[in-house]
């Protein structure tokens, strides 16, 4: 069963995907074959490029922050020194039931310039800031949505992981005299390289597929593109 869908729903779904950008489609069933003259029109479209430097600009700031907070976090919640961590888990999780129109349209309210954001900045005596009208900060502001959606999804996978390493490890790393961090570096972090691994994968999947949130938090294109 698995193998027909994956045939169907991946498989085929590929093919008909690169099929599909081989024709210039005009409208239903008005098609014409092309071969690579779309990916050639592409190469030499700049705002290709713009929207590709972007978008991996983005990608690569998600992962610099949606693997090391949520692990660290996950490891926290993990070594029972916080009391209820399902609780914890459980509140983390709730963004990701948000709709993603909902989640840019909030984060729209919250990030202008008399949002709670720059209320909350304020707080520390820093300046308020442009999030919505400043070229070069569009991405940090989409990363803080990516962070506030997806933090609780990847400390459920970081937890699924932790799980999976054996007690007696850091019981007989404890009797040879380990430390809390000692434990977590050495122990923590190597164990749980596979699911390091696929969290990545899935931040990259993720990350490149980006649309609907700047779509939304940036009406009209945004600054820059």
């Amino acid at each position: 069963p698995f193998l027909i869908l994956y045939l169907v729903f991946r498989v085929y779904a590929i093919g008909q995907a690169v099929a599909l950008s081989l024709q210039d489609i005009e409208g239903v069933g008005i098609s014409e074959w092309t071969g690579l003259a779309n990916y050639g029109e592409l190469l030499g479209d700049r705002t290709f490029f713009l929207a590709l430097r972007n978008t991996s600009l983005y990608t690569a700031g998600t992962i610099l922050v949606l693997i090391p907070l949520p692990f660290v976090l996950a490891a926290v919640l993990h070594s029972k020194v916080i009391s209820r961590p399902n609780l914890f888990r459980t509140v983390f999780f709730l963004p990701l039931l948000a709709s993603l129109v909902v989640v840019g349209v909030v984060f729209q309210l919250l990030l202008t310039n008399e949002g709670l954001v720059n209320q909350a900045l304020g707080l520390f005596g820093l300046p308020g800031l442009r999030w919505l009208d400043t070229r070069d900060l569009a991405i940090p502001a989409l990363i803080l949505v990516a962070i506030w959606r997806w933090t609780g999804i990847n400390i459920v996978y970081f937890t699924t992981g932790l799980s999976n390493i054996p007690d007696d490890y850091y019981e007989a790393a404890a009797i040879d005299g380990a430390s809390g961090w000692q434990k977590f570096w050495h122990l923590s972090v190597p164990l749980s390289r596979p699911i390091i691994l696929f969290v990545l994968v899935l931040s990259l999947y993720g990350g490149f597929q980006l649309f609907v949130e700047p779509f939304v938090l940036f009406p009209g294109g945004g600054v820059g593109g």
